[in-house]
């Protein structure tokens, strides 16, 4: 850590000592009925300024994480805001972002009073500038009995329940299992800085992941049915027509030979009737072409509407999720909500 960075560090910090000793007025109780942060023993309250003390000058020698070690020693004397506010500016300068943000929450709960107008709005836009750089993850469910994991870390809380943490930007796995059901409900997010997740988390049964699918559309094995039939129909009117053709010539040989006394017909009359012969070659080779292609087309659609049958494939119901992303805007903050819908 540079010598700058420590001494803005130190510039942020050094002055909340001096307003440890103002916070006796007036108490703020905390929830639940636990005691306020002002209500400490002398004994306490001494330890808890000398330790400040320490990390203070820890900070002058460069040492932040030993300065943090001191604040954190400070906190089990004296819950006090003050102090959370000088630990969330070493855990800034650390790179610390998750903890610094807990640690800004814990100091800016109580209002201004504890650390006065102008640190307490210090704190406030430290506070939006950290959230800036991190994302924000919330969570809802209302499955009883389901438990819900994030990036691995087991049982996080158990349904029902709405849990929100703000996180690391980048890839996250949201993960809900419950007995009962076969298929564990997984979310895979990837949430930008300064972004935030809003997810209704739900269990599916096992009916959801399968889905009963044709391997094909099922027009495509009656359109190669149709199409089969259609090509073996066309060959017959081509055959029929090439039968005309043969036949025709067959007819104008017979007449002309009758003509000639039933010798052949002379060259220069046949070949004016090879046109009869040639366009019954064509047609019949064109016919069965057609027979060919129509049986390899219906044998194919036979063969499809018996491979197309309906059957169970597996699906996954959570990629059915639609993402919308809205601006997110309110006093202080900035960025986006990224909503995963159904």
């Amino acid at each position: 850590m540079t010598g700058a960075l420590v001494g803005f560090a130190a510039w942020l910090v050094l002055p909340v000592m001096g307003e440890l000793g103002d916070a006796q007025r007036p108490a703020v109780p905390l929830a639940g009925g636990a005691a306020t942060w002002s209500e400490v023993s002398p004994e306490r309250e001494k330890k808890a300024k000398a330790l400040v003390e320490q990390g203070n000058q820890a900070l002058y020698d460069s040492n932040l994480r030993g300065a943090a070690e001191y604040y954190r020693q400070a906190l089990l004397s004296w819950d006090h805001p003050a102090i959370h506010y000088n630990l969330a500016m070493a855990l800034r300068e650390l790179g610390s972002l998750i903890e610094c943000h807990k640690e800004l929450e814990l100091a800016v709960q109580h209002g201004p009073p504890p650390l006065g107008a102008q640190k307490y709005e210090r704190a406030m836009s430290i506070k939006a500038a950290v959230e800036g750089e991190l994302a924000r993850l919330d969570l809802k469910c209302d499955e009883p009995g389901a438990r819900v994991t994030i990036d691995g870390r087991t049982d996080l809380f158990v349904c029902p329940k709405v849990f929100g943490e703000w996180m690391l930007p980048g890839q996250h796995v949201v993960r809900m299992t419950k007995g009962g059901f076969s298929h564990p409900t997984e979310y895979n997010l990837t949430i930008e800085k300064g972004q935030k997740a809003n997810i209704d988390l739900r269990m599916y049964s096992d009916d959801k992941w399968i889905e009963m699918r044709t391997q094909w559309p099922v027009w495509a094995p009656w359109a190669a049915v149709g199409t089969g039939v259609a090509a073996a129909a066309a060959g017959g009117i081509f055959h029929w027509q090439a039968w005309r053709q043969f036949r025709q010539y067959d007819t104008a040989i017979t007449e002309c030979a009758q003509d000639e006394g039933f010798t052949p017909c002379p060259p220069e009359q046949t070949q004016g009737l090879v046109g009869y012969l040639d366009q019954g070659n064509t047609r019949q080779n064109v016919a069965l072409a057609a027979y060919i292609g129509g049986g390899v087309l219906l044998a194919s659609g036979v063969v499809s509407l018996y491979l197309n049958v309906p059957r169970p494939f597996p699906v996954n119901p959570v990629a059915g999720a639609r993402i919308a992303v809205a601006p997110s805007l309110g006093p202080g903050t900035g960025g986006v909500v990224l909503s995963l819908a159904f």
